[in-house]
């Protein structure tokens, strides 16, 4: 069994200190792009999609 964890992207907001909630939405910053694009080049993003929806 593989555990895959993966923690939100870094926003603007983030830096800032704010603490976000539901009523937020804010784009990630180019730090949280980046991780986001290196996070991507290591999964195999259609294997990660069905095993979600199974659950």
């Amino acid at each position: 069994m593989r555990v895959v964890i993966l923690r939100h992207g870094t926003t603007e907001l983030n830096k800032q200190g704010m603490i976000q909630g539901s009523s937020v939405d804010p784009d990630l910053s180019e730090e949280g792009r980046a991780y986001a694009e290196k996070a991507a080049k290591n999964f195999d993003l259609v294997n990660l999609m069905q095993f979600m929806l199974v659950l």
